[in-house]
């Protein structure tokens, strides 16, 4: 007897089974049409405040556990060697590991290699009436404060580096980025340190903020 044959002779034997069969059918189905599930900060059991909430007390255990490091290499962190001899079985970037996810779209942003960053959330910057961006260290490349400015043309960036006397050809040869820009030659410090014989300058990011008349970073 043909296979075909003898599968329609089973069923018509054992009806109860190709119900059965019919049945677990329609529930794969119906599972795989629902497609993925939502991300868990979505869910209106774990809204987006639990998850931060969650995240951030992974990271704090994490710097726990950085300074643990700190103790075991330095014993002090103007100890620590960046890239040390072949015995010491670490580098400057194992002190600073991922430990804290984005609930949000994670995305490369400005130049590959030197330059680009990576941004979570941009999408949501990109939406807000007005957003204000802070940048240290230019370094002469501008990528990443052009692509910010180009996806969210509401922001203005306030940049700051001592070791350059602007934004990059980036922002400075584009009219419509350069408008909404400000550049200052100044560092970034612990301290306030900008009186007469201080070069560079350098400012507390609370200095900053006081005097560009911002509460608030996006």
């Amino acid at each position: 007897m043909a296979p075909a044959a003898s599968a329609k002779h089973f069923i018509a034997r054992h009806p109860r089974y190709s119900t059965l069969l019919a049945l677990v059918l329609v529930g794969l189905l119906f599972v795989y049409a629902q497609g993925p599930p939502d991300p868990p900060y979505f869910n209106k059991h774990n809204p987006l405040k639990t998850w931060i909430s969650e995240e951030d007390r992974r990271y704090q255990q994490t710097l726990r556990e950085r300074e643990g490091m700190v103790r075991k290499w330095g014993p002090t962190p103007d100890r620590v060697q960046a890239f040390p001899p072949q015995d010491d079985f670490y580098t400057l970037w194992d002190f600073y590991i991922p430990s804290f996810r984005c609930p949000h779209r994670v995305e490369r942003v400005g130049a590959l290699g030197d330059g680009g960053k990576w941004v979570c959330g941009l999408e949501r910057i990109a939406q807000q009436d007005s957003c204000v961006i802070y940048s240290f260290g230019i370094n002469n490349e501008s990528s990443f404060e052009a692509a910010l400015l180009r996806a969210a043309p509401r922001c203005q960036v306030w940049g700051y580096d001592f070791s350059v006397p602007n934004f990059g050809p980036e922002i400075t040869e584009d009219y419509s980025l350069r408008s909404r820009s400000h550049f200052k030659s100044w560092g970034l410090g612990s301290a306030d340190n900008y009186g007469p014989d201080a070069n560079p300058p350098f400012y507390t990011l609370q200095t900053l903020m006081a005097m560009n008349g911002h509460s608030f970073i996006d």
